[in-house]
């Protein structure tokens, strides 16, 4: 058996795929990262319905005004999303639930942009010791 450094290794990667349905159907790839890992966040698929109604975000009282976001105007997302399985999205991060209220570290954007984007569910990485909290207020029975 042959022993090679791990730069000439291929590397396994959790790749999810993520269907959407406005405006046209089509699919997009997010993964959860190798510091997503390390940190002790494992990904869970959300309901986008009940995500939103545990989500401590101030654009949950409005989704018309969503869509006007200056992130989504600027199309970051949409380009980030476009590259495909070959350069998939990391996940959103959540940090805590506070008071009922899901709490993201990071990927606000991307949460929105899925969400307007008719993504029905979606992944988000999560701390692993709030795990089982994250998928009794939103999870997706797989």
């Amino acid at each position: 058996m042959s022993s090679l450094p791990a730069v000439y290794l291929p590397q396994k990667i959790d790749l999810l795929k993520i269907p959407l349905w406005k405006p046209d159907h089509r699919f997009v790839y997010m993964r959860l990262t190798e510091e997503q890992k390390r940190c002790g966040y494992v990904s869970v698929i959300v309901d986008s319905a009940r995500f939103l109604d545990h989500w401590n975000c101030p654009c949950q009282k409005n989704i018309a005004s969503m869509k006007n976001d200056r992130r989504l105007l600027e199309g970051h997302a949409e380009s980030g999303f476009a590259e495909g399985c070959y350069n998939p999205v990391p996940l959103a991060a959540i940090g805590c639930i506070l008071d009922g209220k899901i709490k993201l570290l990071n990927g606000v954007t991307r949460t929105l942009w899925l969400y307007i984007n008719g993504a029905r569910a979606f992944p988000v990485a999560c701390p692993e010791n709030i795990r089982k909290d994250i998928e009794l207020l939103a999870g997706v029975d797989l």
